[in-house]
């Protein structure tokens, strides 16, 4: 295409692809009144301008949208489609595609490929991979062989719900799983933008499709007879029973935790043990309660049964606990069940916490839960598995799940850029950051500053302790802390978490035993706090070291940053082996003065921006960032 204006452009535009009865009706549903004009006369002095379709197959918004080079010239649409677009292949609807069709036609066929299919009576031709002449006809009853154009009389007569274009497609499931799609044909929107996006093309249902709009009306009628989000074509034939079975023990065991009651805030958490993201749901509660003195909160444990951090915060009144894990069936559709009860609770905020059942549940519901309440993903770190390879949630889930989310809650901003890095978030997605700094236990604030002061200014009257603790995993990186201690053979490395050292550990690697609470380890022997992880978000037990006074050697990972630095610390880089570990260490260990007062300085900035009111007020931020009440 050159760029001047198509000389023939009245000749063009008398062609087929001019509907007059068409374009008269959607001149008048724009408010354009024709008056003494011709149609014709009218399209090029307005109707143009105003994008009004002149076909029901050229989509002038369509057009321009995916030619720019066309409107950049300031060419008409339909003219610039009638001269060159049809013999460059330039498709002038979402519906129409110019070289299917041309496929289709004989190979000396050496016009527009559209002009031809709506002449083609008789002629099985496919317009779109996704409509079926054949299927139309059979399902319609009413196509004949001699009809003109079937994709025109589906279109423009069918009811997309009812009929679907093939076998390919179905419009009904499309639209309940992609409510925002309402406002167009579904296919049209699967075409234009959904199959882009990676959404799903489901299936015509078969014969159940007829008993479809009945089946969606009697589940608002009664949701206890026929369950909202049915979809009856994947409800087992044989398997029902036991699927009932399965819902009914789903059902009761969080009606039993809610008494029925509803319940504004679920939280979905694998479990309730004593680590970090733990802390994170209960502390997330109480919050939540605080803010709302009407509101009830339900903690839903997923994967396990263990609920030992319920120590932290006793169920209450307002504050439930259910335990599903053994009634979810990655073979059933159990999430589909959860909506159901989602919609039941009166939940108007839902957290994912590290719960895989959460994370599927809004990567395959998310768009149907998004309009009823706010969804909100944790995301505290980047994760690998045991070969290092890439893991954990916010790699498998994340950039699936982000568009229905209206938050990403993480504990450090470092991480959230790792995340949109990986996903390629645009600006939209990003701005879906929400960064809420985790609280720490006061009670721990200097419960050990003077015993370390005395340790390092007085000396110890044994070796010098410097404490480790975590889990033994290769994230924690036990082995680097073994590798330390036998780098500096004149002190202890005490590590709490576990019961068996690395092999080939040093002895002055001193193999603690588990704990269940960082206030229970004797922190009175520490001189200092050694943090050797390879990756993490910012640790609740670095929070918990910092305030209790003990100086703090640490990897610059995750969020690790954001608290330790040359002020309030020793921060190794990322990359760092255990030689500069053991010269961190060595550092601290012998310039005592200056380890207090960075040991002092991160107490203070942990006192500022880890206590109970700044959590309580991050969260009542991040309910009016996510649109919500708050």
């Amino acid at each position: 295409m050159d760029g001047e204006a198509p000389a023939s452009e009245p000749r063009a535009l008398m062609s087929p692809l001019f509907d007059e009865a068409f374009y008269r009706a959607g001149a008048a549903a724009r408010g354009l009144v024709i008056g003494d004009h011709t149609a014709l006369q009218h399209y090029r002095e307005q109707g143009e301008a105003a994008r009004v379709a002149p076909h029901p197959l050229f989509d002038p918004e369509f057009y321009a949208e995916t030619n720019a080079d066309v409107v950049a010239a300031g060419v008409g649409l339909l003219a610039h489609y009638l001269e060159y677009g049809a013999r460059e292949g330039r498709n002038p609807h979402p519906l129409v595609d110019l070289k299917l069709l041309r496929s289709q036609l004989p190979a000396d066929f050496d016009g527009d490929p559209l002009i031809a299919y709506l002449q083609s009576r008789g002629a099985a031709l496919k317009p779109h991979r996704l409509f079926d002449p054949a299927f139309v006809a059979e399902r319609r009853r009413r196509l004949e062989p001699g009809d003109e154009s079937p994709l025109l009389i589906w279109y423009l007569a069918g009811d997309p719900e009812e009929i679907n274009p093939s076998a390919e497609f179905d419009g009904f499931v499309y639209r309940r799983l992609y409510p925002d799609s309402l406002a167009t044909h579904p296919l049209v929107h699967y075409a234009r933008f959904g199959e882009a996006e990676g959404r799903r093309a489901p299936r015509d249902r078969g014969p159940v499709a007829r008993a479809a709009a009945l089946i969606e009306a009697a589940a608002r009628l009664d949701p206890d007879v026929v369950k909202p989000f049915a979809d009856p074509i994947a409800t087992p034939a044989f398997n029902g029973y036991d699927l009932a079975r399965r819902e009914f023990r789903l059902y009761r065991a969080l009606a039993k935790a809610t008494g029925r009651r509803p319940h504004v805030h679920v939280i979905l958490t694998p479990w309730l043990k004593r680590g970090g993201a733990d802390r994170a749901v209960v502390s997330l509660a109480r919050a939540l309660l605080e803010n709302d003195e009407a509101a009830r909160v339900l903690i839903v444990c997923t994967q396990s049964d263990e609920v030992e951090a319920l120590d932290w915060m006793a169920p209450s009144r307002r504050l439930s606990v259910a335990r599903i894990a053994r009634e979810i069936d990655d073979a059933h559709d159990t999430c589909a069940a959860f909506c159901n009860f989602l919609r039941f609770a009166g939940c108007r905020h839902l957290y994912i916490v590290n719960s895989r059942f959460g994370w599927d549940l809004v990567a395959l519901y998310g768009a149907t839960l998004k309009p009823m309440m706010r969804l909100y993903g944790f995301a505290f770190c980047q994760d690998y598995d045991l070969s290092g390879r890439r893991a954990g949630y916010a790699w498998t889930h994340l950039g699936r799940a982000i568009d229905p989310l209206c938050a990403v809650v993480s504990d450090n901003g470092r991480s959230f850029a790792e995340f949109a890095a990986d996903h390629a978030f645009d600006a939209r997605d990003s701005a879906k950051a929400f960064i809420l700094p985790l609280p720490v236990d006061e009670r721990l604030d200097g419960v050990a500053a003077e015993a370390v002061a005395a340790n390092l200014l007085t000396g110890e009257r044994r070796r010098p302790h410097v404490f480790w603790a975590g889990r033994f995993t290769a994230q924690k990186a036990i082995d680097v802390a073994a590798d330390v201690a036998r780098r500096l053979p004149d002190l202890d490395i005490c590590a709490y978490g576990g019961d068996e050292a690395p092999a080939g550990a040093p002895g002055n690697l001193v193999i603690a035993g588990p704990f269940e609470d960082f206030a229970d380890l004797p922190l009175y022997e520490a001189s200092l706090f050694l943090h050797t992880a390879r990756w993490e978000g910012l640790p609740n037990v670095l929070l918990e070291a910092g305030a209790a006074g003990l100086p703090i050697v640490a990897r610059d990972v995750g969020g690790v940053g954001e608290l330790v630095d040359e002020t309030t610390g020793w921060l190794v880089a990322a990359d760092a082996g255990a030689a500069a570990f053991a010269s961190a260490v060595r550092d601290a260990l012998s310039s005592p003065r200056e380890a207090l007062a960075r040991a002092v300085r991160m107490r203070a900035r942990i006192r500022e921006r880890h206590n109970d009111d700044v959590f309580g007020e991050a969260v009542r931020r991040l309910l009016v960032f996510a649109g919500g009440d708050a």
